[in-house]
């Protein structure tokens, strides 16, 4: 649930009316801490919201807010974001936001991971940035741009504004000499690495399908956190509800699952809809058990939801990715895992960043850690795929699965979209039907050309700009879209 908001204000408008503006879309990442600054030109704000308890110190009177998905801001961090703004040194941020003054301006980081989201936009008389783009929204702005991973932009006094890549995160070269059992080696090394990061979360929460990745996660993070819990959001007949109860009792930790039904999809819609901030079906289906689930942790009072993001991109866990190999070859497939690692923090990240921060909880990608992506990438296509005889993908992920210690009958499961092994795709459709009169009327292939609609029709009644510029209205139960802008717009 932490985030990170500021403004620089030039001249003599009043900057604590247009942040408190901005707060309002955030009111669910929990409470602002502020540090304030004016001088001649103008005045700067910036906060932190949520986990923290005070800004991070600065060095030589700058001061400093971190976002970070670890319930506590380390001493170390702390340094490190100080360092950041005084040298423009990234070492040692991960999984993380930065945000602070400097002689100049105001300066704000985002790490090469890109688990952290972070957006900015120009005002008419200066700037404001936050973690989510509706926040930026409730303002006079021409566009609002996400500051890329290893990206470092200075909001300055005079107006302007200077932007600089940090970090950059290069396409490794395909380890040809490491045999495959050094290379497992070198993952779990960077894996172990990752996971030590929550070694002071004492009660953590695992999004979990029962597949593999979920099954990792789940398995590392009960070896660092002092109490671990899976938690998975289906229906009572999709595949993620009978494959996460059987998983869950071969790694002995503690399963709730939350039960999708088309009222409770219909309830909630709005809310994922406001958290993710997109129309898109495919984003709303995936969000749906991420946002439930992520409530139930909350409830459980859990400190951060650990997600299996990340391993299906790297290590060629796609169908298509068997498809590219076999028809396009190898080069095609090196080009299409380096695009999808490249485009991940804003394709999937994001959005699931979101649809768990809303329920105030923080999220934590462990497979997305820097060090983990670069060794990932180097492995050779020969350890990814098996294109002869019987067909497999992500081998080299399975192998160290294995190694790790978690069970065979694990290792071996198949990868499903997440949409369709939870049944939020085949629920979210049920609800459209049930609550929208136009599709009563029509059979079950008519209805579905409409849930894109829908879902546009509901955001553009809450703010959220639509997939299509077109807005076709529907004759619906409006009343969770109503509750849900007496909350955010009172």
């Amino acid at each position: 649930m932490s985030g990170i908001a500021g403004i620089l204000l030039l001249g003599d408008g009043d900057a604590d009316a247009m942040f408190e503006q901005m707060l309002k879309g955030m009111k669910h990442r929990g409470r602002a801490l502020l540090h304030k600054v004016g001088n001649s030109q103008g005045t700067g704000i910036i906060a932190k919201l949520g986990c923290e308890r005070r800004a991070a110190r600065g060095s030589q009177g700058q001061s400093a807010v971190v976002d970070s998905p670890l319930p506590a801001v380390s001493e170390a961090l702390e340094d490190a974001a100080a360092d950041l703004l005084v040298n423009s040194r990234p070492s040692g941020l991960h999984d993380a936001a930065v945000a602070g003054f400097v002689k100049n301006g105001l300066r704000i980081y985002r790490s090469i991971e890109g688990t952290r989201p972070v957006y900015y936009a120009p005002l008419e008389r200066g700037f404001a940035f936050a973690s989510e783009r509706k926040s930026l929204w409730s303002l006079a702005t021409g566009f609002v741009r996400p500051i890329e991973p290893g990206e470092i932009v200075t909001l300055l006094w005079n107006g302007a504004s200077d932007s600089r890549t940090l970090e950059v995160r290069k396409r490794p070269v395909v380890d040809t000499v490491r045999s495959e059992s050094e290379l497992i080696s070198m993952l779990i090394a960077a894996l172990e690495g990752s996971f030590s990061r929550l070694k002071h979360v004492r009660n953590a929460a695992v999004l979990f399908s029962g597949g593999i990745d979920s099954s990792v996660a789940a398995l590392m993070t009960s070896r660092v956190c002092k109490s671990t819990s899976l938690f998975t959001a289906t229906t009572s007949s999709a595949k993620d509800s009978r494959a996460a109860e059987a998983a869950a009792k071969q790694l002995n930790l503690e399963h709730r699952t939350v039960y999708l039904n088309h009222e409770t999809v219909w309830r909630i819609l709005p809310s994922v809809i406001y958290a993710i901030e997109s129309t898109n079906r495919m984003d709303v289906e995936i969000a749906i058990p991420f946002f439930l689930a992520a409530g139930e942790a909350k409830s459980s009072k859990k400190d951060v939801v650990i997600s299996g993001q990340g391993p299906d991109e790297l290590f060629a866990g796609y169908a298509k990715h068997l498809a590219i190999l076999r028809d396009q070859g190898e080069e095609s497939l090196r080009n299409e895992l380096w695009a999808a690692v490249s485009r991940t923090h804003e394709v999937n990240i994001a959005r699931d960043e979101r649809a768990i921060a809303h329920q105030r909880i923080p999220a934590f990608f462990p497979f997305l850690h820097s060090d983990f992506v670069d060794i990932a990438l180097r492995i050779p296509t020969s350890m990814l795929i098996t294109t002869e005889g019987k067909e497999s993908r992500k081998n080299i992920f399975r192998s160290m699965a294995k190694r790790l210690g978690l069970p065979t009958r694990l290792t071996g499961t198949p990868k499903h979209a997440t949409q369709y092994s939870s049944g939020s795709a085949k629920v979210l459709l049920q609800a459209v039907k049930a609550n929208v009169s136009e599709a009563k009327k029509v059979g079950k292939r008519d209805a579905e050309r409409m849930v894109q609609d829908v879902l546009d029709y509901i955001g553009n009644e809450i703010g959220v700009a639509p997939q299509f510029g077109f807005v076709r209205e529907f004759d619906m139960d409006l009343g969770p879209t109503i509750k849900l802008l007496k909350r955010v717009r009172p």
